[in-house]
């Protein structure tokens, strides 16, 4: 268990905004699969890609109090979910899915995630703490994830599009 736990952070690819979980190689990884098991996920019957983005556009840790703007098409999957869950809680993130989703007219997507209720596509941050945002892809075949972008680059956009209201204290 202490081995999964010191390369589970190797596991993570790429430089872009969107961290590659590398979901898909888990049944021929044992740290990937128990890199999965130990966050309280079971493993994918299909292939799988997951990507995670954790940062914002200022480096900054993802706040539950601010609210965040996914927009654009999503790649090619069977399936495919948003989530917003903290790394450490035990508590069901929230999400949205393919078949749930609305699409805009050319196909790509609007998803906000806020502590208040959206209309559209809306999922809800956890309350304990800075979170994550899971973008989970099934596909089909062996070589599924051979096209996605590594780093995340060309997937969705992720944006903080508000920030809540400092109050100043005198």
């Amino acid at each position: 268990v202490a081995s999964a736990y010191a390369v589970m952070g190797s596991l993570d690819a790429g430089e872009g905004p969107w961290r590659d979980r590398q979901a898909g190689i888990v049944s021929g990884n044992p740290y990937a699969l128990a890199r999965q098991l130990l966050s309280g996920r079971l493993p994918a019957p299909t292939p799988a890609s997951e990507f995670e983005y954790a940062r914002d556009e200022d480096g900054a840790s993802l706040d539950p109090d601010c609210t965040y703007l996914i927009e654009g098409k999503v790649p090619a999957a069977l399936w495919w979910s948003l989530a917003a869950g903290s790394g450490g809680s035990s508590v069901r993130p929230s999400a949205i899915a393919s078949g749930q989703a609305v699409a805009e007219q050319d196909g790509s997507i609007r998803i906000r995630v806020s502590p208040e209720p959206q209309a559209g596509n809306w999922i809800a941050p956890p309350r304990d703490g800075p979170f994550v945002i899971r973008l989970t892809l099934f596909r089909q075949g062996r070589e599924a994830g051979d096209d996605l972008p590594r780093g995340g680059h060309g997937l969705v956009d992720c944006q903080r599009v508000e920030r809540p209201v400092q109050s100043l204290e005198a």
